[in-house]
């Protein structure tokens, strides 16, 4: 996958999820309703919109550096998103999520930061 989709893919994945679960769970209430319910969940899952806000940013920072920097970190924001992924896959998927797909919402969610997150190592660690 070139380097470039990769930047533009992890970006536009996480950066929606990373503010909607720091800021505002509440907006996935129509799809993960057990979410919302539950204080501890909330705050779980305002726990993954820091942890990927951060990974955001940091992937973000790196697009201006040099080669180098840009390697590091590459490797920094995969491996928190891996991180991400861990956490995801911890949840309850039918008491903590619900909704219409909760199995297919987290095992999705948690792949898809399994994938990103190898890609941005792999990438990371080429540069290096």
């Amino acid at each position: 996958m070139p380097a470039d989709l990769v930047d533009k893919i992890y970006i536009g994945y996480n950066a929606p999820y990373a503010l909607g679960n720091m800021l505002a769970p509440q907006a996935f209430e129509p799809i993960m309703p057990k979410m919302v319910e539950d204080k501890k969940t909330r705050k779980m899952m305002n726990f993954v919109g820091v942890m990927s806000t951060a990974a955001v940013a940091t992937h973000v920072v790196s697009l201006s550096a040099d080669k180098p920097t840009k390697a590091k970190l590459d490797v920094i924001a995969g491996a928190s998103t891996l991180g991400v992924a861990g956490f995801l896959a911890n949840f309850d998927s039918q008491t903590e999520f619900g909704g219409p797909a909760p199995d297919a919402f987290k095992w999705g969610n948690v792949a898809t930061n399994v994938v990103l997150g190898a890609a941005l190592i792999k990438k990371g660690m080429d540069n290096m």
